[in-house]
């Protein structure tokens, strides 16, 4: 599973597209390399994800626990990272809330230019 990524320089932020069914954390040892690497990489903690073509593909509940194992996907607490949505938003803002519960700096967008906005600003 290789994600698509673009550094956006001028503002700092590295920009991944992620298509995939996610299912779980089946995935979740190679995207944490992946992750960690971009972010070594370009000496950077802001990430925007773009999940528009990604397909959750487990129940409402898991959500919850998919939580507890953030920081496993690569995700730690000092990044900043925005997250593109374009279906399934009950889900997503659910994720948002449990994350930000825990210490995550996260949101949710369905629109990339305010996405970019808060990545860009007060950090």
């Amino acid at each position: 599973m290789e994600i698509e990524h673009e550094f956006l320089k001028d503002l700092n932020v590295i920009k991944v597209k992620h298509k995939v069914v996610f299912s779980g954390l089946k995935h979740g040892d190679l995207m944490n390399i992946q992750i960690q690497e971009l972010s070594e990489k370009y000496t950077c903690d802001r990430f925007l994800l773009d999940a528009g073509e990604m397909k959750l593909d487990h129940a409402f509940i898991d959500t919850y626990y998919l939580c507890e194992h953030f920081e496993e996907l690569g995700f730690t607490k000092n990044y900043r990272i925005a997250f593109l949505y374009y279906q399934d938003e009950d889900l997503y803002l659910f994720l948002e809330i449990v994350l930000q519960n825990r210490g995550y700096a996260v949101r949710f967008f369905k629109h990339e230019p305010e996405a970019l906005e808060w990545l860009t600003n007060g950090w």
